[in-house]
């Protein structure tokens, strides 16, 4: 069979962007950990967001899927212990889930796949273990097992190579009373925005001095509705195409977000 492509003149029409899956990690991690029901509207569905969506209910959320949203009954700041998680192949999950499971006070372990174990998770076992948490893995690299709960205090942690790691502690620094002292330059700022902006929806805040300093201006997290915003990246190509050859408008993407 041969398949033929022609150029087009030109282009017109619009199309919705594809949710964004680091917004969806987090607001299913926010709504585990808060206090009450939230609601994650237009979330992306894929291999990794699975991962997450699986960690999250092992570890005490009640999940109902609704038309285009999932209702998430959260733990309130105190996650059941799983014994273990399988997080597939995605590094959010796994670190994220990591941080979550030291507050549970029993041993977790959280593994993945073959790609998965060649994710490095020395910087945020050694930020754990400054507070208090016990861990072991093999060379810095998953499967990880943790046992907390973490103690109040500042916790420091290396984000020169990965935000992510910055991003698994700020998830529990209102729960457990933590302030995160990140190690920079910080890699991939604009990550730790998209941190902060689910966890502010989720009632937290921060005292921050740039991105080198957090505390949480009280403790917990609260149930909240989240429409999870379109991705930027996914949605370039949409947007090239209307910029090269006509015009096309990208629905679902927040103006004041940004790439990343």
């Amino acid at each position: 069979m041969i398949l033929r492509v022609r150029p087009a003149r030109r282009v017109e029409g619009s199309v919705q962007a594809p949710p964004s899956k680091s917004y969806t990690h987090r607001a299913l991690f926010a709504s585990l950990l808060a206090c009450g029901e939230s609601m994650v509207r237009n979330p992306l569905v894929s291999g990794d967001t699975e991962a997450t969506l699986s960690a999250v209910e092992r570890l005490g959320a009640r999940l109902e899927w609704t038309r285009g949203a999932v209702r998430v009954q959260g733990a309130c700041g105190r996650p059941e212990p799983p014994a273990w998680i399988y997080c597939a192949g995605s590094g959010t999950t796994l670190r994220i889930a990591t941080t979550v499971s030291s507050l549970v006070g029993e041993p977790v372990l959280l593994y993945g796949n073959e790609t998965l174990r060649r994710r490095p998770m020395k910087p945020l076992l050694d930020a754990l273990a400054g507070v208090g948490v016990e861990s072991l893995s093999r060379d810095g690299y998953p499967p990880v097992a943790v046992r907390g709960p973490p103690g109040r205090g500042r916790v420091r942690v290396d984000a020169r190579h990965s935000s992510q790691f910055a991003t698994a502690l700020l998830f529990i620094a209102p729960v457990a009373g933590l302030e995160v002292e990140a190690i920079g330059p910080v890699a991939s700022r604009p990550y730790l925005d998209v941190t902060l902006r689910v966890l502010e929806a989720y009632g937290a805040r921060f005292y921050r001095d740039g991105y080198e300093y957090f505390a949480p201006r009280g403790l917990g997290l609260r149930g909240a509705e989240f429409r999870v915003p379109g991705d930027y990246s996914s949605a370039a190509f949409m947007l090239a195409l209307g910029a090269i050859a006509g015009r096309v408008r990208v629905e679902g993407l927040d103006p004041g977000d940004g790439p990343g």
